[in-house]
């Protein structure tokens, strides 16, 4: 099975919107990207999970991310070492890697409006079968652990991922981090949004940016009637604990 590679062309005018970006001070949005991952760890605790030390059924090389999370791992000089020894050792073009083709709230804003968001691989092709995430060590162990990004962060299961290879979570939990992936995306419009290695390949080394989405603002959350009184108490706390301002937001029927 062959990779989507995505046409590079645009390359030089995403380079210029994410330098644009980093070249500003953006510490306010990296201290509310810390803090809503404290949250969200601090939302979990009142939850039972099998995960465990060395559990890694769920780190592969489908991991996506914003800018501003590479942002955030990359400013810790151990982290950025890591990835920078990482991406020396692997070849991005031989890997299949999932890039997708909306960012989390554009697809958001097609399931708003009743439409049908870009599909992401052919009818008749699978999506490319994932490769262990090059960061685990020998043990299991992610080695930037205290610098992941949500992707990883949002992974819990009830139940070991080993035995029927998928996560166990309870509806509001998806509901939740589905919330908190458009959130973060919002606190970062206008940069970037993609594969883990892309994000990592461009911002180290420039190449690769025509694989990545440009992150947009909230249209709106998607969940389900009879969560909304739950969802929109959790917002209230979620303004009070990290002082995240959203707008005033519609959600789906």
């Amino acid at each position: 099975m062959g990779c989507d590679l995505w046409d590079l062309d645009h390359d030089r005018d995403h380079k210029v919107v994410i330098e644009g970006r980093i070249g500003v001070d953006r510490t306010n949005q990296l201290v509310k990207l810390e803090r809503l991952y404290g949250f969200h760890q601090g939302f979990l605790k009142g939850y039972r999970f099998s995960c465990t030390p060395g559990c890694s059924t769920c780190c592969t090389t489908n991991l996506l991310v914003t800018s501003l999370e590479m942002e955030f791992i990359l400013s810790d000089p151990s982290a950025r070492e890591t990835i920078s020894e990482r991406l020396g050792e692997i070849d991005i073009e031989s890997l299949c890697l999932f890039r997708p083709h909306a960012t989390i709230n554009e697809s958001a804003g097609f399931y708003l409006r009743m439409e049908e968001p870009p599909k992401e691989t052919d009818l008749d092709e699978a999506p490319p079968p994932p490769s262990p995430c090059p960061l685990l060590s020998s043990e299991g162990l992610c080695t930037i652990y205290e610098r992941r990004p949500f992707a990883c962060r949002q992974m819990v299961s009830s139940s070991r991922c080993a035995h029927g290879g998928m996560a166990d979570m309870e509806p509001f939990i998806v509901t939740i981090n589905l919330a908190i992936q458009q959130i973060i995306e919002h606190l970062d419009q206008g940069g970037l949004y993609g594969n883990m290695w892309d994000m990592a390949s461009f911002m180290i080394d420039g190449a690769g940016s025509g694989r990545l989405k440009e992150n947009l603002p909230i249209p709106g959350f998607l969940l389900m009637p009879s969560e909304k009184g739950r969802f929109m108490a959790f917002l209230r706390r979620l303004k009070r604990e990290t002082d995240i301002e959203l707008p005033f937001l519609n959600t789906s029927p």
